[in-house]
């Protein structure tokens, strides 16, 4: 049996958007009232089957095996050196440009990853278009972003409403690089849908988006970044300042769901919390994220430092419905078998002739510089592969002292120093001054900010708020 094709009433988002799913413009009655739509299946009762398929989990890969999940997070970055065989010096300078981009994921980053393709799978499963009931949600959703009141979640979409995340770690652990590989993985480019009917139709699905946090600290900066995420996501052509302007006005928050809905989002990302991020409306941030879910079911994905983690797990209400999210934890390397396996992942990614085996001495020499930080470890590295570069004669009799090592690494990383002293010394005295505390907070371990009394985060979070006008005329 066929169906007719879904009616929008292009008032609500306009002539040229592909927002509109479908359309009937040869019924003359229908297009006058423009309000009517039959959607193409009748109700599904229950919780479908996390086996099955629709329009849109058909988009993104199922749940991978823990195996198979590392080897497709895991990324190389630089090209291998039979590659480059015969190339310049300056191409293979060009080459380790892209070392920022290698990634070697833990375990725990792929089991994460496993966890979070779930939740959006199992999202999608519900929020699907062909069921009679989630269609008449998310056709009234055009009333909202046009400034309606917010339609209430049906009954059988809140079991999404806890579909939270949150990466936390120090900076350089890679929380940032997995949520890149992340993007890849579940998809990084709008997918336009057909689906049944009459005639063809299509609907945006956004696999994932990432908006980072924004420098203002305000909810109408994260709203700013965001309506300019999916303006780029879908094209300013489809997404006019009228569809979009609501996002900047009272009904802001309610609007940028709304627009999340419509657009079939499947994994919404704030990336970059730091003691930055401790200011102006940090709760009122927390209650978007909140919101987001409650309202939605789209899943939330929420990277951040320690000092981040701590002020929302004291923060109370928004940050107590945050902090209930599933929460992933990257941390710091001790010195080891698992460290030197992340040190010759990195060494492999030279380009110098003669290709030597990575010397003894190097996981212990950059865990000295680094003190257990992939992000500063990395950096290392890149000094010293373009230092061999530059010096070919350090590799002569294919051998790299351990001074020259020690001098080319310091060298690189000294913009690092004082944090890696304020890590050392934490990582010796499980204590670090105040002042260090707040300068060098990002980089420390969870328990760094143990004993810090609940006032001084509230006294953090209490300062004024930056100007937010020139972001907004910026994203205009």
């Amino acid at each position: 049996m066929s169906h007719s094709p879904v009616l929008v009433d292009e008032s609500l988002l306009g002539t040229e958007t592909n927002l509109v799913v479908g359309r009937n413009p040869g019924n003359s009655a229908e297009s006058a009232h423009g309000a009517l739509f039959y959607p193409p299946k009748d109700v599904v009762e229950g919780f479908p089957s996390p086996l099955s398929e629709n329009l849109l989990t058909s988009c993104i890969r199922k749940v991978p095996s823990e195996t198979r999940a590392k080897e497709l997070l895991r990324r190389r970055g630089v090209p291998k050196l039979e590659d480059l065989e015969g190339k310049s010096v300056e191409d293979k300078i060009a080459a380790l440009a892209y070392l920022q981009y290698a990634y070697n994921p833990p375990l725990a980053a792929a089991r994460f990853t496993q966890k979070v393709l779930a939740s959006v799978r199992a999202s999608l499963l519900l929020r699907n278009p062909e069921d009679r009931r989630y269609w008449q949600f998310l056709y009234q959703q055009g009333q909202v972003l046009r400034g309606g009141r917010p339609i209430a979640m049906p009954q059988f979409l809140r079991s999404l409403q806890g579909a939270g995340f949150i990466l936390a770690g120090p900076s350089g652990v890679g929380k940032t690089a997995l949520v890149q590989r992340l993007r890849a993985l579940i998809g990084q480019e709008p997918v336009l849908v057909n689906w049944g009917g009459d005639a063809p139709a299509q609907m945006t699905f956004i696999p994932m988006v990432v908006v980072k946090w924004p420098e203002c600290g305000t909810l109408a900066g994260l709203l700013a970044n965001f309506r300019q995420v999916l303006i780029s996501e879908i094209g300013p052509s489809v997404a006019t300042d009228y569809h979009f302007s609501n996002f900047m006005g009272s009904n802001g928050t309610n609007a940028a769901i709304s627009a999340a809905l419509l657009l079939n989002l499947g994994l919404f990302v704030l990336d970059g919390g730091c003691i930055r991020s401790l200011r102006g409306e940090f709760r009122d941030i927390l209650g978007f994220i909140s919101t987001l879910q409650r309202n939605s079911g789209i899943p939330t994905l929420i990277t951040c430092t320690y000092p981040v983690l701590q002020a929302i797990a004291r923060s109370g209400g928004a940050g107590a419905n945050t902090a209930s999210a599933h929460a992933e934890f990257l941390d710091l390397l001790p010195p080891g078998p698992l460290w030197a396996s992340y040190c010759k992942f990195f060494w492999n990614l030279g380009l110098a002739e003669p290709c030597i085996p990575m010397p003894g001495y190097i996981p212990s020499l950059m865990w000295k510089f680094s003190r257990g930080d992939m992000g500063i470890m990395s950096q290392g590295f890149s000094g010293l592969h373009h230092a061999l570069l530059d010096h070919p004669q350090l590799l002569a009799g294919e051998a790299l002292k351990e001074t020259d090592a020690s001098d080319i690494v310091c060298m690189r990383l000294r913009m690092y120093e004082e944090t890696v002293k304020v890590l050392e010394l934490f990582q010796t005295n499980r204590a670090v001054p105040l002042e260090d505390l707040w300068a060098h907070g990002d980089y420390l371990p969870y328990e760094a900010f143990n004993e810090t009394p609940s006032r001084d985060f509230e006294r953090r979070l209490s300062r004024r708020k930056s100007p937010v006008s020139s972001i907004l005329t910026h994203a205009e």
